[in-house]
Parts: structure tokens; sequence; C-alpha cells
């Protein structure tokens, strides 16, 4: 397969004609030509309502990446790796954040809004990652949108949108009230 048949073709997100969903599309696309000509754009943020199909596409993305020969997609959903990290995580606690720092592939946060203890752990933990993830692939989701991100912590909006990262605000029907 091409990579022009990659990103034109066999998409599973159908946008219906739906302007945002489009949008969405269209950015998914940009951010695999980047990925595939080693370009400046690091970064994409799915940031909006559930049901959009946010996560659906994030994980389409990755699937299409790891065929262009980065290395594979690490997919976390951030609620859950919070919890890894913490103190009382186990074995791994101390080894995530490294980890994840050093994966060389596209790295796909998941709900990046919730699980973020505003005063404490979380919030710190997110933006540690973010921050050491400057000079590789990141793909985020979220339920809130960018002002939201911004009044939890200004630097959070921040380091989504470095590294040319295009912040794509996903309001639309949810999928389950959309007709075929």
């Amino acid at each position: 397969m091409t990579f022009n048949e990659l990103i034109t073709t066999n998409w599973k997100f159908q946008t219906r004609g739906d302007p945002v969903l489009e949008k969405m599309l269209a950015q998914a696309k940009t951010f695999l030509t980047s990925i595939r000509k080693g370009g400046t754009q690091r970064r994409l943020s799915y940031l909006g309502t559930s049901g959009t199909g946010k996560t659906m596409l994030a994980k389409e993305i990755g699937d299409k990446a790891g065929l262009l020969g980065i290395g594979w997609t690490a997919f976390k959903y951030w609620p859950l790796l919070l919890d890894r990290m913490r103190p009382d995580g186990g074995l791994v606690a101390g080894r995530v954040l490294p980890e994840l720092a050093q994966h060389k592939g596209l790295l796909i946060l998941d709900e990046i809004g919730m699980g973020n203890d505003v005063k404490d752990f979380g919030l710190d933990k997110l933006i540690s990652l973010l921050e050491v993830r400057n000079d590789r692939w990141l793909l985020t989701t979220s339920n809130r949108m960018p002002h939201e991100l911004e009044a939890i912590d200004k630097r959070l909006s921040d380091r989504l949108y470095r590294f040319d990262g295009a912040v794509v605000e996903c309001i639309t029907m949810s999928f389950n009230e959309r007709t075929p």
C-alpha cells in the first residue's frame, strides 16, 4: 500500500458530511503526513464533547502511523495510566513516566482531562510527560475544551500547541445520535 492510499482510503472513521468530523479527519491526514515526512507538527489534540469519535479516530491514526515505520504506537488511557504512576501503583510506578518519555513511536494519551488532581499528583505528572515528549509524536484526546484545560493550568494548554501542535475542537452530534 502506498502512503497516498494509506491516508486517503480505508478509513473506518465516517464523517457523513459533518464539517467538524471532516476537519478531524483532515487534521489526521495532515498529522500522518508530518509523521511520514519528519515534519514539524509533533502534536495533535482532539478536544470536545463526548461521542464525537475522538478516541476512535486516535486509535485509527495510531494503526496507520504504525505502518509508517516509526515504531509501534502506545495507546494509554490517562486515568488508568495515572493510577499506575501513583506511589502505591506497584512495581511499575517509578518506571511508567521514563518509559513513555523514551518511547520512539507515537504516544496517544486518551482522556487527559480526566483523573487530574488539580492541586497535586496527576497534573504534575501529565505536564511532565507532555514536557519530556517535546521531540516525539504525541496525540491527545479530552472531553474538555481548550479553555477548560487552560483553567486547570495554563501550562497544560500551552503544551498542546507546542511544536506546531494542532488542536481540533470537536463539538458535534454524538455518534449515537447520527443517522446513517
